[in-house]
């Protein structure tokens, strides 16, 4: 069967699965400084339209709004198969995506999901395929980000990169001009360009850390709370956080806390369920659980602000995978964890948030392998329990 007829046999609700499972799949085959190198979906963009640029001779290009790369108003299903078509042409991976293709993935949780969600799995799929064919480095200092390109990788298409930067320009007007070959060589070329820190890392103002502590039924969750404040404490850059806790935390409780507060990060201890609800109480103190997807719909609406979600529970990585569809960052437990590895998972975490941390680490994702690291020195077989959930990499 032709690559053609492959794709066009292809049902629109597979495509996103089929680019997320690719984008896992692609992510695995590079070293970790690479594959976590790219922090967030302006990054993303800010990489593909930096690289539009340079890529192609100034005279017949406009200049590329970064906002515009997979914008909100997009045509997922085009989009995303268009996408997969380009990316056929890579021999390096045609046969895996050929694969995909004919065998999409069983779980179709990201099919019809909204624009602005399916428009962060595509851009994950492109640079990530971008990143096996060009080592992007980055460095972050004072607000500005510098991108360090080395055209240096082995098999790298000088056309089929350019044709994947220019499908993921859907603003109007149209990209012209020929590649620039000459960038392809084995001088790296750097740009600068300015990009928004994480909010843990350009604010002068202190972030909020808030705690929503559900009925204990049995859990130490007043040791939790103390040792995340313990954390922050004694920790250099204590004057970055301040916390605010809320105890006994009824579902209209937890949508009042968020709205009043507005926190950077919101971390729940509690109880969780098997199909990933969290467990709460109603009025009246009945149990009262609280489904992944109306998590995801509460944190839709504090997505201008809430940057993490840590939601220690068992069984918790089905809500913090619904809540990543809005959120920066959301951390989860994909089955039961013990109530004192939980506290120590929550102890390492603030430790590593507190830290202090190199120009090109990612903060949330060093404080969640300090988390890790505390967990492992317990309990070594809950170690694999938690995992962390990215906006740009739904999977």
């Amino acid at each position: 069967m032709s690559r053609k007829v492959l794709l066009d046999n292809l049902n629109n609700e597979a495509i996103l699965p089929v680019l997320s499972e690719l984008t896992s799949e692609l992510r695995a085959s590079l070293p970790n400084e690479e594959a976590t190198a790219i922090q967030s979906e302006e990054e993303a963009r800010l990489v593909i339209a930096t690289l539009l640029e340079i890529l192609t001779v100034e005279e017949g290009t406009k200049q590329v709004d970064p906002a515009a790369i997979i914008s909100d108003d997009i045509d997922v299903e085009t989009t995303g198969r268009r996408v997969l078509e380009i990316l056929l042409n890579d021999e390096a991976i045609s046969s895996e995506i050929e694969d995909l293709i004919a065998n999409p993935p069983e779980d179709l949780q990201l099919s019809g999901v909204e624009t602005a969600v399916a428009g962060a799995v595509i851009l994950g799929a492109l640079v990530t395929w971008l990143q096996t064919k060009i080592e992007i480095q980055v460095s972050r200092k004072n607000g500005q980000t510098e991108f360090l390109f080395e055209f240096t990788k082995p098999g790298t298409d000088t056309f089929l990169v350019k044709e994947v930067v220019s499908e993921a320009f859907v603003a109007t007007g149209v990209v012209k001009g020929s590649v620039r070959k000459k960038l392809f060589t084995n001088h790296p070329k750097t740009l600068r360009v300015t990009s928004s820190q994480s909010p843990l890392e350009s604010s002068a103002q202190p972030q909020k850390i808030l705690i929503l502590a559900a009925i204990p039924h049995g859990l130490r969750l007043d040791r939790e709370i103390r040792e995340i404040s313990s954390a922050i404490q004694r920790a250099a850059r204590q004057d970055l956080f301040e916390i605010r806790i809320r105890t006994a935390v009824r579902p209209q409780d937890i949508r009042r806390a968020i709205a009043e507060e507005r926190p950077e990060i919101v971390h729940f201890c509690g109880h969780g369920l098997e199909d990933g609800s969290l467990l709460l109480e109603d009025e009246a103190q009945n149990n009262k659980p609280v489904p992944p997807e109306g998590l995801a719909l509460l944190f839709k609406l504090h997505a201008d602000y809430v940057n993490c979600v840590l939601l220690n529970a068992c069984y918790s990585a089905k809500p913090a995978h619904a809540i990543s569809q809005h959120i920066n960052y959301a951390i989860g437990m994909n089955q039961p964890i013990g109530d004192k590895a939980a506290i120590m998972f929550a102890q390492g975490f603030y430790d590593g948030l507190c830290y202090e941390n190199p120009d090109t680490q990612d903060v949330i994702q060093r404080a969640f392998d300090e988390g890790l690291i505390a967990l492992k020195l317990e309990d070594f077989s809950q170690g694999q329990i938690p995992v962390l959930k990215n906006k740009l990499f739904l999977y």
